[in-house]
């Protein structure tokens, strides 16, 4: 996995509540211009890793091999002096913090798969898409991400949910990560869609 590239060409870091409007147009337009890219170069350390084609067809099946990748490869190396006191600032007192952090490279491999996750939901549904979410309470988690809109729904965010994924597998406490979490969407999702389709289909038959 030597030559896997790590995002490094990021207009900023993932702290978008503290950005500009304009700042986050241009985290918008890096998403599309480099997620085909970004899934590439997770195929390629996906494929050196197992020793094989990588069959990404955007099918759950495809799954089951990028899971076992990420339980092999997701790492974590511990926090700095540095690091360790900006988390003390921003975390309640009476929490522990935990003294390791997720290795840059792991975090480039859970953006790249959070990308290919989410594109493996819109390709099995033809009415979601990628949405940069922009609500007017700044506070919101999802704030300045990319997401998968469902209305009258919370918005997916699939990056942030691989991120959440790499902190459990650091921590021991995960072993099945895509089957489950799309499991956990899918009937969302899937009632979503259903619904889309009887009204589409309403307005064509009237």
């Amino acid at each position: 996995m030597n030559d896997y590239n790590v995002i490094n060409n990021l207009p900023f870091g993932f702290d978008f509540y503290n950005r500009s409007q304009k700042e986050l147009k241009k985290y918008s337009e890096w998403f599309f211009q480099n997620k085909e890219l970004r899934i590439a170069e997770l195929s390629y350390a996906v494929e050196q890793h197992i020793g094989k084609t990588w069959h990404k067809d955007y099918s759950i099946c495809s799954f089951n091999e990028l899971n076992l990748f990420l339980l092999e490869n997701i790492t974590s190396e511990p926090l700095t002096k540095d690091g360790l006191e900006k988390k003390r600032k921003i975390i309640p007192s009476h929490i522990n913090i935990n003294p390791c952090d997720l290795t840059v490279k792991s975090l480039s491999l859970l953006v790249d798969t959070g990308i290919y996750w989410g594109e493996v939901i819109i390709k099995n549904h033809s009415l979601l898409h990628w949405e940069q979410y922009l609500p007017k309470n700044k506070n919101l988690v999802d704030y300045g991400h990319m997401v998968i809109v469902l209305e009258n729904h919370p918005p997916i965010n699939p990056i942030w949910l691989m991120y959440i994924q790499g902190l459990k597998i650091i921590r021991k406490k995960l072993r099945r990560i895509f089957l489950l979490i799309y499991i956990q969407y899918g009937k969302t999702i899937y009632d979503y869609h259903a619904c889309k389709e009887v009204t589409r289909s309403f307005k064509i038959s009237t």
